[in-house]
């Protein structure tokens, strides 16, 4: 794209199961929740979803024309299931994703409670990078600033995508897939990472290690069987927001982390990336003081790499 560089998103884990006929938002939340009724009337009817089993959920990478969940769409307008969207409840079981794919695989009715990340206004705030000319972005406010001195201001739509525009009315329209933004030109922003160390050896809290955070507030942990939590010791790759905190992105969802509790620096920048960061300063001022009595977590299970499929 002509603009420039990469943005990417990160979004927060919404707990809340919303009513079949409504889509409900949590807020501050960046993931939408909505149930889907199929059931089939005859032998011929197929569900018609293509998936690939993830870890916890089932994510939609296409759907069957003709199918129950192509009738779905066309009937319930606003309610439409998109590709990489994900289900993570089918007939009132939450389970990992072989269990899942298995009640859709033999169930001729499915009541399926699908969620969809949904860009908060201030998720693409950082650096990013762009794969036309690898330069770099600084995203602020909605704001796009380049080092050739261009600003554009990022639109987030009702259907999931981003209008960047100019007052010249030159405009671009991105989708995000992956975690980066894929621009209607071939370009393709993505973030600027960086590696960090979890370190204790100042703070010295009596835990394993920090919980990841759905949004950035420290309340707002993120549930262990979900996301684990960051170890005291382990290095991690992440995206520095320059506010103090970081995001991470752990299968297909996004996390966060601070950069300093209690004004003490948890996430140490490592070499060869190493650079100077403005939330070395900013983590200070923004951290929020962490609870004394916060409790242990263990890492997560190794998670394993499923086959695609299509759920008839």
């Amino acid at each position: 794209m002509g603009m420039g560089n990469s943005v990417g998103c990160c979004s927060d884990r919404d707990k809340d199961e919303e009513l079949k006929a409504s889509i409900g938002r949590k807020l501050g939340s960046t993931k939408e929740s909505f149930r889907v009724t199929l059931t089939k009337a005859s032998p011929d009817d197929k569900f018609g979803i293509a998936y690939h089993a993830d870890k916890k959920a089932i994510r939609i990478i296409g759907i069957a024309e003709g199918s129950l969940m192509d009738k779905w769409n066309m009937d319930n307008p606003g309610r439409e299931v998109r590709v990489d969207d994900r289900v993570v409840e089918v007939n009132g079981t939450r389970a990992k994703s072989q269990k899942l794919v298995e009640l859709l695989e033999t169930e001729h009715a499915a009541d399926l409670l699908v969620t969809r990340q949904v860009i908060a206004p201030d998720a693409l705030d950082g650096y990013w990078r762009s794969s036309n000319n690898d330069d770099p972005v600084f995203i602020r406010k909605s704001k796009a600033k380049f080092e050739n001195g261009k600003t554009w201001t990022l639109h987030l739509r009702g259907d999931g995508g981003i209008t960047a525009m100019r007052s010249s009315g030159e405009q671009y329209s991105a989708s995000l897939l992956h975690g980066g933004l894929h621009w209607d030109d071939g370009d393709v922003w993505v973030r600027d990472y960086q590696e960090y160390r979890i370190d204790n050896s100042v703070l010295k809290i009596n835990s394993k290690g920090m919980a990841y955070r759905t949004r950035k507030d420290l309340d707002a942990r993120a549930p262990e069987e979900e996301a684990g939590f960051a170890k005291w010791g382990d290095t991690i790759t992440a995206h520095d927001l320059e506010d103090g905190w970081v995001c991470v992105h752990i299968d297909y969802d996004t996390y966060y982390l601070p950069t300093h509790v209690k004004g003490i620096q948890v996430l140490v920048p490592q070499p060869p990336t190493l650079r100077a960061s403005a939330s070395d300063a900013l983590g200070k001022r923004a951290a929020l003081e962490e609870p004394d009595d916060a409790p242990e977590q263990d890492l997560p299970a190794a998670s394993s790499t499923a086959a695609s499929s299509t759920a008839q």
